[in-house]
């Protein structure tokens, strides 16, 4: 999980279309999945990674969150299959749903980068 979390970050970084969209505030989102705790600071300066858990949280993911990190699939439809529990403010989640689109990487379908 690891990687595709330092890949979200680096194209959170290189997109800079994105940047506007990087709030003033820090935001905090804890992800949880396969026993393992991250928490993603977000803010103006990037997305900025740590190994752990906290209790001061604005959106936390339980699950399969790997597939979401790498754009395959959308939040509100993990969710609602039951592959994601999501806690938090409305707003943070649809926020954070554009924020992992924006982030994924290009890939190739039909020839068409």
């Amino acid at each position: 999980m690891e990687e595709k979390l330092l890949a979200m970050q680096a194209a959170c970084q290189s997109k800079t279309h994105i940047w506007p969209l990087l709030p003033l505030r820090p935001i905090y989102v804890l992800l949880e999945s396969g026993g393992s705790s991250w928490v993603l600071t977000i803010n103006d300066q990037g997305v900025q990674i740590s190994n752990g858990s906290t209790d001061h949280w604005h959106l936390k993911i339980s699950g399969e969150v790997e597939p979401l990190l790498t754009g395959q699939g959308q939040l509100r439809l993990y969710e609602r299959m039951g592959t994601v529990e999501v806690l938090g403010f409305y707003r943070v989640k649809l926020w954070f749903e554009s924020l992992l689109w924006l982030c994924r990487p290009y890939s190739e379908t039909f020839g068409i980068a």
